[in-house]
């Protein structure tokens, strides 16, 4: 833990590292891609498709079974990874703003001018 300063001065975080960021985004671009692959409104295409791949086995015939059952799974995992995505791509380092400078303990707006 630093400690406080009592100079007045803002205190500055160190940055964060490059690579943080790029795994964020690269985490971000990959939770985007699935939340197209698993959206709902795509299911009437690719689980026809899925259900071709897997055509006379167990799993073809368990999910032909349990179709609403994978359209519930389908929808949320549609929804967490969109979530996902947007915390991890679209937020850099997972906050909307960060100046980098933190708030002095006592001072107020009107004690520094």
């Amino acid at each position: 833990m630093e400690p406080i300063r009592t100079d007045g001065a803002p205190q500055r975080r160190p940055p964060a590292s490059a690579g943080a960021t790029v795994s964020r985004r690269r985490r971000g671009w990959g939770a985007l891609i699935l939340a197209a692959v698993v959206c709902p409104c795509h299911l009437p295409l690719t689980l026809p498709i899925v259900l071709g791949v897997l055509g006379g086995s167990a799993a073809a015939a368990a999910a032909a079974a349990h179709l609403p059952a994978i359209l519930a799974l389908s929808t949320v995992l549609f929804l967490v990874s969109l979530l996902l995505a947007w915390r991890w791509a679209m937020t850099p380092g997972g906050q909307a703003c960060d100046s980098g400078v933190r708030p002095t303990p006592g001072r107020n707006a009107a004690e520094s001018e």
